[in-house]
């Protein structure tokens, strides 16, 4: 830990204790509970506590107040500090500085600080929920005032029409009236009629199933251990998509704009700042920006959409002209030409994954026949994610059918086998590794070879003889798949348990080397430091820097 995450761990340590104390339910969220998950402890540049919490367990937190206090932990929401605009709920350690610059001028309290984000349940009818998240974005837009939080992740549920409503009802009937009527609407919602929990923070919001919340899970973070939600696998998935156990490269490394100091008060600097701020004329600033800021960025989604409607004329056209015939494409298929595949539709690739179709979540329709052969290339050699988000982007404009509803269904099955495998559940899902077999016939997949034989080595056991039998099959798929080192990690780990050490702590190294998977790191790590007796941590050297890129 850095001396920023030494501070914020000891908020967090204080904050559970009371919490345990008081009976409050609450569960590490966002990338705190990703950090507990993937790496026992904080992500290595993280410099923020994102926790989760309920209104029940909330009002707790209100009505224990002066005992947080005690602890010098001062509860901030906008009910209790009216410049205070954030739907975060935050506990801040008075005695530190840690202040994010657009909220220099706010009257709240400003030091270390926990955020609680609010998980709120949605209505259960599908048409009532999109209108619930709609006011809800609205709700939020309203409560911030410094900063817009219209994006494209949540463009699907932006309604430039409501916003403009609502806007023009708070002029004339004050903006703390509708905040309050919103309240009423969106935060009395019966979980028993519900089927699905909401969070929003900034511009994001995040869809959490009601099984997957309950009585919280303890895992290691650092030093001690701390609560996430009894299926914290799914809700990473819901915020961080399907991806959420790979590491992202350095420049995708995300930190936050904090002024910070563990040793000075807050006030010191507002002290020395706050002469030199003409502090009416910047919050009119603040809120010319504000009302600006949405019509700009609706503005760039017309622009945006004129973008992609060109381009999809164009790949098309291209693809009418150069490309393969539906005939060819079978063949290839047959064959088993899945290169020769993946190059006829390297235009559609380079456009449907770029930000232009990405960031809005957009498919780039390419007629389904084409779309199929189009999927096949990236299924075979692994990257079901992106196959699988283009079908359900292509799912938002129509029913999906043929062909395509029975890749849709391989690949919901193989995600729903991943969460099995990293909930540590995989050896008792026999059905779903069936309806698994019933595809692998027709449709060749990197994941589907990679699940399978997962289940067999959790079936095995410490079953030698078919140890033994697994790793011969084992060694030929990572001789198939070279540029993997899933396999690799899957056949050091049955030479670990047959007790074959000669030139394993290389064949993990060679796995930690070329990962990018921090789930499949930390097991490696733990291995090693097994074999090895070495510390393998972000405080080790050089040949540590896969870990410390986290």
């Amino acid at each position: 830990m850095n001396k920023l995450q030494n501070k914020l761990y000891e908020l967090l340590t204080k904050f559970e204790r009371i919490c345990k104390k008081n009976n409050i339910t609450y569960y590490l969220g966002g990338g705190t509970a990703l950090g507990a998950i993937r790496h026992h402890g904080f992500i290595p540049w993280d410099d923020d506590i994102d926790l989760y919490i309920d209104r029940e367990n909330l009002q707790k937190i209100v009505d224990f107040r002066e005992e947080f206090e005690k602890e010098e932990l001062v509860y901030l929401d906008h009910s209790l500090y009216k410049n205070y605009n954030n739907c975060i709920c935050r506990l801040v350690d008075k005695k530190s500085t840690m202040m994010i610059p657009s909220r220099m001028i706010d009257d709240h309290p400003k030091g270390y600080f926990l955020e609680l984000f609010i998980i709120d349940p949605m209505p259960f009818d599908p048409k009532e929920k999109i209108q619930w998240r709609k006011k809800h974005w609205i709700y939020t837009e309203l409560i911030n005032t410094n900063f817009r939080v219209a994006n494209y992740n949540i463009f699907e549920y932006l309604d430039k029409d409501l916003y403009n409503f609502y806007l023009a009802r708070c002029k004339s009937e004050g903006r703390e009236q509708l905040l309050k009527e919103l309240e009423s609407e969106l935060f009395t919602i019966d979980i028993d009629e519900s089927d699905e929990y909401c969070l929003r923070w900034g511009g994001n919001d995040v869809r959490i199933k009601k099984e997957w919340v309950g009585p919280p899970k303890y895992v290691s973070f650092e030093q001690t251990e701390l609560p996430v939600l009894p299926y914290a696998e799914g809700a990473l998935r819901a915020e961080y998509g399907e991806s959420w156990m790979y590491i992202p490269e350095i420049e995708e490394q995300k930190i936050h704009d904090i002024i910070s100091d563990d040793k000075k008060s807050y006030l010191e600097y507002v002290q020395i700042y706050k002469g030199l701020i003409d502090k009416p004329k910047l919050m009119e600033a603040y809120r010319k920006r504000k009302y600006l800021s949405p019509k700009v960025y609706f503005k760039s989604l017309e622009i945006l959409e004129k973008q992609q409607a060109a381009h999809r004329v164009h790949v098309v056209d291209k693809l009418e002209k150069y490309g393969k015939t539906l005939e060819e494409l079978d063949r290839m298929e047959k064959d088993g030409d899945f290169t020769g595949i993946e190059k006829n539709f390297e235009i559609w690739y380079r456009l449907q994954f770029s930000l232009i179709f990405n960031r809005t979540k957009s498919f780039l329709n390419i007629g389904d026949e084409n779309l199929y052969y189009a999927l096949l290339p990236l299924i075979k050699k692994g990257d079901y994610i992106p196959a699988k988000d283009v079908l359900s982007w292509r799912a938002k404009k129509l029913p999906v059918t043929g062909k395509l509803k029975k890749l849709s269904d391989f690949l919901n099955i193989i995600s729903e086998l991943y969460i099995k495998f990293y909930d540590n559940e995989l050896k008792n899902e026999e059905d779903l590794i069936l309806k698994l077999d019933e595809y692998c016939e027709t449709i060749e997949s990197y994941d589907a070879e990679y699940l399978k034989v997962s289940f067999l080595y959790c079936q095995a056991s410490a079953d030698k003889n078919k140890l033994e039998r697994l790793e011969e099959q084992v060694y030929k798929l990572s001789i198939a798949y070279r540029d993997r080192v899933e396999f690799t990690g899957l056949l050091a780990d049955i030479k670990f348990d047959l007790c074959r050490i000669e030139g394993l702590v290389e064949l993990y190294n060679e796995v930690r080397e070329n990962t990018k998977n921090g789930m499949l790191l930390l097991h490696v790590d733990e291995r090693l430091n097994a074999l090895t007796g070495r510390k393998y941590d972000e405080s080790t050297t050089e040949n540590n820097s896969v870990i410390e890129r986290n």
